[in-house]
Formats: structure tokens, sequence, C-alpha cells
């Protein structure tokens, strides 16, 4: 297997409240997933970029740390959010 190129993507606001942004994320269609620190798969769906930056609702989602993470057959990134209302 190849190995996947790693996103120079950055994210804020983060600690977020209601909404973060992703910035750097190419065009291209992306597998998003957001786990809790219980390692629960909270949110996981597919995105399509354009390039400009990607704003993620965070509606429904409780207070706490999570992680993310972004891929595609070719390129990933990782990141960690803390949500506070």
């Amino acid at each position: 297997l190849a190995e996947r190129t790693l996103l120079p993507v950055t994210m804020a606001p983060n600690p977020a409240a209601d909404i973060t942004t992703l910035n750097g994320l190419p065009a291209g269609t992306w597998d998003l997933r957001i786990v809790d620190a219980a390692g629960r798969t909270v949110v996981q769906q597919r995105l399509v970029a354009s390039g400009a930056p990607v704003t993620l609702p965070l509606t429904g989602m409780a207070e706490g740390s999570y992680h993310l993470r972004i891929t595609n057959e070719n390129a990933h990134w990782n990141g960690a959010l803390v949500l506070r209302r």
C-alpha cells in the first residue's frame, strides 16, 4: 500500500462552541469521522470540498474532547477538537 500524504489542514476555532472551520482541505471528496473520548464514532460523513474553507456544524455533540480524521485514497489529516458550550 502506498503511504497517504499528510494534509496541511488547520482547524479554528478550537476550542469550539457551535461550529469549527477546516482550512487547507484540497478540493475533492473526503471521508470525515469524529470520535469521542470513549472511542465512539459520533459523526461519519462524506465531505465534498471545493478548496475553500469547510465549516463543520457541531450541533448535537456534547462538550468534551474529540478526534477528527479526514481521509481519501491519497491523503489524510488527524486533529483534536475540544467542544465547549
